[in-house]
């Protein structure tokens, strides 16, 4: 009978932690306060177990489940980041985001301490985007040059630093240079911890694939780009 009823309570218990993820990802774009917390929780761990990491492109809520994918906007200014819950918070109830050290650098609020800001839910609890035609990009700097020299000079840096794909990881978009595209929130991640030292400030973001040019074909279509595209190749 035990048995039976510890079998029943798995059961239902299981079908509202799914309940909740499907929630989740169906929920619309919520507005509110986001704050921030950096060094002293550093090494520390979440509520989900792993190790704070304040460099991380992370986030703590209250209620969505553990690994759920976030684009946060920041309202003020309109900068956004991609984020991956991995804890509880924040503790005041007029806020409804606490964002690692680094999440609140990209967004221009570290400062302040806290800024208004949108929620979305982009990604599911394996970091998949929930969108078809989505992937995740690192974002090495907003777009403001697009000249074949620039780009050149981009993947010449990046292959320097051990990126020997970049002539085929390097993309604009409409309003950033960015490496991509990648299934998960975690390959991003990962390529985000390598680029760090050449792109201090890069960080996750999500858009359609369509969206996305390889930043080879720019450099080939421009003048003498063609001879360029051979030394990158």
């Amino acid at each position: 009978m035990s048995a039976l009823v510890l079998g029943v309570g798995l059961t239902v218990f299981m079908t509202a932690g799914v309940a909740s993820a499907e929630s989740a990802q169906t929920a619309k774009p919520v507005s509110g306060t986001a704050s921030w917390f950096g060094e002293w929780h550093h090494g520390k761990s979440t509520a989900s177990g792993e190790p704070f990491d304040m460099y991380a492109m992370t986030a703590a809520h209250r209620k969505l489940p553990f690994g759920t994918v976030l684009k946060v906007t920041n309202t003020r200014n309109g900068k956004d980041v991609v984020v991956r819950v991995n804890d509880r918070g924040p503790y005041s109830k007029k806020r409804i985001l606490d964002l690692s050290y680094a999440a609140a650098d990209r967004l221009d609020m570290r400062v302040s301490g806290t800024a208004p800001v949108t929620l979305e839910v982009v990604g599911d609890t394996g970091g998949r985007p929930l969108k078809d035609g989505q992937a995740f990009f690192v974002r090495l700097a907003e777009q403001k040059s697009t000249s074949a020299t620039f780009l050149e000079q981009q993947m010449t840096r990046l292959i320097r630093v051990g990126f020997q794909d970049a002539a085929t990881l390097l993309h604009t978009t409409d309003d950033a240079v960015a490496l991509g595209p990648f299934d998960t929130f975690q390959a991003a991640q990962e390529t985000l911890i390598r680029v760090a030292t050449l792109h201090p400030r890069a960080s996750i973001m999500m858009t359609d694939t369509s969206k996305a040019r390889p930043v080879i074909s720019a450099v080939a279509a421009a003048p003498a780009g063609a001879e360029a595209a051979r030394r990158l190749w």
